[in-house]
């Protein structure tokens, strides 16, 4: 069985260093591929690139890094592309169109990158609750006044959601190339 998995940053590289150890002992013949970090490697995965890479935050590090992390992210769909191929020739021997791949393969990528990114808006919003009550403690000078509009939250909110559609989307972007140049 070959599983594919995708760690950005450390504690991902934490959580799929321990699953890889869990899933080893269940499945002793398992092989994984994907991007991790140093404990998901020492697990046994030969990760694609360094996991750095995908290690940004906020608009001011993802802008001048786009193209390059557009470039690892149509990497890396590729490579689980390639661990889902027999499962591709498989839809097209009952008739699957090239489309209906996609949009079966995006809903999953869609679906596993919005619980990466509910788990993480839950994480930073209880960071941002604890912040903000620190933070209402300050009384003096120009700490007091500052805060974060209607518009500043409305946009805090819809970064999450511009990454679940922009990994759906350069997922099925990616497969319906690579599903053009198989046949």
């Amino acid at each position: 069985m070959r599983v594919f998995l995708i760690a950005g940053e450390p504690s991902g590289d934490r959580l799929g260093g321990a699953l890889m150890e869990g899933l080893k002992q269940l499945a002793p013949g398992i092989s994984f591929e994907g991007v991790g970090g140093p404990l998901m490697q020492a697990q046994g995965m030969t990760s694609l690139f360094p996991m750095e890479e995908l290690s940004v935050m906020g608009l001011a590090e993802v802008l001048p890094k786009y193209r390059h992390l557009k470039l690892r992210i149509a990497e890396t769909a590729r490579a689980a592309l390639g661990t889902h191929y027999a499962t591709i020739e498989m839809l097209h021997l009952i008739g699957a169109t090239d489309q209906q791949i996609a949009r079966l393969f995006q809903r999953r990528i869609t679906i596993d990158t919005a619980y990466g990114v509910a788990l993480g808006t839950a994480v930073a919003a209880a960071i941002l609750l604890l912040i903000g009550w620190q933070w209402s403690g300050v009384t003096s000078g120009l700490a007091a006044t500052a805060s974060l509009g209607p518009m500043g939250w409305a946009l805090l909110l819809a970064l999450p959601l511009l990454a679940i559609a922009l990994a759906a989307l350069t997922a099925r972007q990616t497969l319906l190339a690579a599903l053009k140049k198989i046949l």
